[in-house]
């Protein structure tokens, strides 16, 4: 099912706003323009909230034109700010073509910015984003294996492979000029959202299973097993595609140097989440009632 985000320049919508309207992940700047890049604490509130992370860069709307020399100066500027921002090594820096570039220069010049671009960050994964040309031609001839394909210059036409599509343009959200995105895959080059161990307020709320209130069981051990299962949910509401994710790194890429530091990182992260909820289990009080035989094992 497409994931909808959002992406915007100069002004950033607040976390809270794109939570309201439903958004999941938020594209913001690297860029040579300090006002127009998103911050460190921009995206670990993002995170904070729920909202994923992805970046772009960006020179100049045509700076693709400039060829093999902008795109190593390019690449190298991208790696290092994406480093200050704490941005893995392992989600995409999508860098933009943003103007209807001919075969000619697809073919030429944007070629070897890209191919240039993508060498200078060394581990650093990377994608385009442009019309459909543009966005074709570099993820058939694998310079890069991420597109991010606008409506514009597209003629109504999507091409199928690429992760990213932007749809429309000019939304207000959060009193910021945003345009809308949506991701037609679960791994779209993201830097995703923290995982957070909910409260014990928040597990007693949670609207799970049962899901009315004369079906909520008044035993207190039942009523424990469903606020525990509850727990479950809602991590797995926060992260839909972690399991993707370990899928992929089970799939051979475990053997990369960045790759293994980033399963080490979510390993002592989901450490901290099963620490947290070994606390959360309610008191249990009141008389037990078993029918059948109940089994019980050493811990």
């Amino acid at each position: 099912m497409p994931i909808e985000g959002v992406d915007s320049s100069y002004c950033r919508p607040s976390p809270a706003s794109l939570v309201a309207a439903g958004k999941h992940f938020y594209i913001g700047y690297v860029s040579p323009e300090s006002g127009k890049n998103v911050t460190k604490a921009e995206c670990d509130a993002f995170r904070a909230a729920g909202i994923d992370v992805v970046l772009v860069w960006e020179h100049t709307a045509n700076r693709a034109l400039q060829g093999a020399e902008a795109g190593h100066s390019d690449g190298s500027s991208a790696r290092n700010q994406a480093d200050a921002l704490g941005y893995p090594s392992t989600s995409v820096i999508y860098t933009a073509v943003d103007f209807d570039a001919s075969a000619s220069q697809i073919a030429g010049p944007v070629h070897d910015y890209l191919d240039a671009f993508a060498a200078a960050g060394g581990l650093m994964v990377t994608g385009v984003y442009g019309g459909i040309d543009v966005v074709s031609y570099v993820m058939s001839h694998n310079i890069m294996a991420f597109g991010w394909q606008t409506y514009a210059w597209s003629g109504g036409d999507w091409y199928a492979p690429a992760q990213l599509r932007q749809y429309h343009n000019g939304v207000t959200i959060g009193g910021c000029d945003t345009d809308l995105d949506r991701a037609m895959v679960a791994d779209f080059g993201q830097w995703e959202a923290e995982m957070t161990a909910p409260t014990p307020a928040q597990i007693w709320a949670f609207d799970g299973i049962p899901n009315t209130a004369a079906d909520k069981p008044t035993n207190p051990t039942t009523a424990a097993a469903f606020a525990l299962g509850n727990v479950r949910t809602m991590l797995l509401n926060q992260v839909p595609q972690q399991s993707s994710l370990l899928a992929g790194v089970a799939q051979g890429l475990s053997n990369d140097v960045a790759m293994k530091a980033e399963l080490d990182a979510m390993n002592v992260k989901l450490d901290k989440i099963l620490t947290a909820i070994a606390g959360l289990s309610p008191g249990v009080s009141g008389d037990l009632n078993v029918t059948g035989v109940l089994h019980l094992a050493e811990a």
